[in-house]
């Protein structure tokens, strides 16, 4: 169920949780398009997404989509660099 209390999201701006919820899938859909012209591939999984670098021989990394928490996204970004791709 969503909460409707006025909060203030990781950038200091009093919104709903809707709209902090919404302002993160713009942000996602970013990450997704660089994941793509990377020339990685993905996969959307129940709970968030499976990246595949574009050397088969590195495993899959496994990005989690819940957007509960502000960090969720950084930390997402942090770990596809730390896999090699770049300009996130």
């Amino acid at each position: 169920m969503w909460s409707l209390a006025w909060t203030k999201n990781h950038s200091g701006v009093a919104t709903t949780g809707r709209t902090a919820i919404a302002n993160r899938s713009r942000e996602w859909d970013t990450v997704i398009k660089a994941i793509a012209a990377a020339g990685w591939s993905y996969r959307r999984c129940k709970h968030g997404l499976y990246v595949y670098p574009a050397d088969r021989t590195v495993r899959p990394i496994t990005v989690a989509g819940t957007p509960g928490e502000f960090r969720s996204l950084a930390n997402a970004r942090a770990q596809l660099r730390r896999a090699g791709l770049a300009g996130i």
